[in-house]
């Protein structure tokens, strides 16, 4: 394992790394950057004041955490998350229920076998007690209705004011993807939008080393960041701004997503109609 890996294993950040190791934070860097400096006296040194370090403990407090809908979103999360916290997940799929009660997995992901036997249970919509949650995650799935050009988000408001009858004071984070404006449209500004920019069949990788988070609210939500930053093995930055230009991020992701693959496709084609080898272009 080199530097860089085995500082991301311990949850630690290149400046935690440099106090750590008495180590200027510019040197640091470089040594971890630069392979021709691995067998230096300081890369070797922080190697191994790494591999005595105990790894960091990011959660402090245990939550009680709710996560509705069992998809490939809503399941990696919450099986990441039930690893420090209390994780009831709710479904309409009892055959899904009684797997996740199981310890089976519901989703075709190669990592989340490695996370099964964390501090979870699945429970059906009816038997929901939204009281109980500290946080609840919203996951549901919201197909593009085609006739009325917007996405499906009916059950989303449903279950808002479902949430809001028994509990006015838990924090609300909808991962599902939505309309821009469309939070807003909720006047509820326990509601946060935290879209996912995961890849189905590696969402437990992808959500321990995200690229970023984004987090669209009304209002500073501190506790949110720290519990999607606690599933986290690197250091992700965050990004919070306004419900619409969060709900905007994860719309154009998708988009710019479809359109590289447009795009390779495109140069795939034209490298077969000239002979061409489309690896090498």
């Amino acid at each position: 394992m080199n530097l860089k890996a085995l500082r991301i294993s311990k949850g630690l950040t290149q400046n935690e790394v440099s106090k750590l190791t008495s180590i200027p934070l510019r040197t640091y860097k470089r040594i971890e950057r630069d392979s021709r400096y691995q067998n230096t006296d300081k890369y070797l040194k922080a190697v191994d004041i790494l591999n005595k370090t105990q790894i960091k403990n990011k959660v402090e407090k245990k939550y009680r955490l709710a996560i509705v809908g069992m998809g490939f979103v809503g399941f990696s999360l919450g099986i990441l998350l039930s690893k420090h916290h209390n994780v009831t997940f709710v479904d309409i799929d009892e055959e899904k229920i009684n797997k996740v009660n199981n310890r089976q997995s519901v989703i075709d992901d190669k990592d989340i076998k490695d996370y099964l036997n964390g501090k979870y249970r699945a429970i059906t919509v009816k038997e929901a007690d939204y009281s109980k949650f500290d946080y609840v995650f919203i996951a549901l799935p919201t197909n593009y209705d085609e006739e009325r050009k917007t996405f499906k988000c009916d059950d989303i408001v449903s279950l808002v004011k479902q949430i809001r009858k028994q509990n006015k004071e838990c924090p609300i984070i909808i991962k599902s993807t939505v309309d821009v404006g469309f939070c807003s449209s909720l006047k509820d500004k326990g509601v946060i939008y935290a879209p996912e920019f995961l890849r189905e069949g590696t969402a437990v990788r992808d959500s321990q080393y995200p690229d970023r988070i984004v987090i669209g609210c009304s209002k500073n939500n501190r506790g949110v960041i720290e519990l999607l930053k606690s599933i986290c093995r690197n250091n992700p930055p965050t990004l919070v701004m306004s419900y619409q230009e969060a709900e905007a991020v994860k719309l154009f992701s998708n988009s710019y997503l479809a359109l590289r693959v447009s795009f390779f496709n495109e140069i795939d084609s034209f490298a077969e109609d000239h002979k061409l080898n489309s690896k090498n272009i």
